[in-house]
């Protein structure tokens, strides 16, 4: 093929891919140009929730977790997601009553109708067996579906190693 034909082909190919990128990425603000368009088609995340970070009324994580969702489900991504729980967030992996009874409160667990919402969305939960240890925790104290890991950490660098992208918000 001659290097003119070529040329053509790829100047037809950029013309083509700078006017769908706007398409793609549609709901940005006016002024806002993508430089550098994403859109996955398949992601492997883990999340380590270690800590209790909030945005307004609402962990971090949980935040994150919509968006990204959000953006899955347009692009169609085939995706998995597990949030690995720890520390002080190991808390929001507990049911209404030991909730209460460790945090001292009478409402319940807030975020459990947001980890529920999670799982319907296909995200995976689950909690440090040594954190649950260290708190006097049991599996009868946990939220439906989260599942008990031998240990975070552990867990963190097994996903990795099979090429998992690890988040922390």
């Amino acid at each position: 093929m001659p290097i003119s034909a070529l040329v053509s082909i790829l100047r037809a190919v950029l013309v083509v891919s700078l006017l769908l990128a706007p398409l793609a990425h549609a709901g940005f603000a006016p002024g806002i140009v993508v430089d550098v368009p994403v859109r996955l088609k398949r992601a492997r995340v883990v999340f380590n929730m270690d800590r209790i970070d909030v945005s307004g009324d609402r962990p971090t994580v949980f935040v994150w977790l919509d968006e990204m969702l959000l953006h899955f489900e347009q692009w169609h991504t085939r995706r998995k997601l597990i949030g690995i729980m720890h520390g002080p967030a190991g808390t929001w992996a507990l049911n209404d009553a030991a909730y209460d009874r460790i945090v001292g409160t009478t409402g319940g667990n807030p975020y459990a109708a947001d980890l529920a919402s999670l799982q319907t969305r296909n995200v995976r939960f689950e909690i440090c067996a040594y954190t649950m240890e260290l708190n006097g925790w049991t599996n009868a104290d946990l939220l439906p579906g989260v599942a008990v890991t031998t240990g975070a950490i552990a867990r963190l660098i097994q996903l990795n190693q099979q090429g998992w992208t690890h988040l922390q918000p």
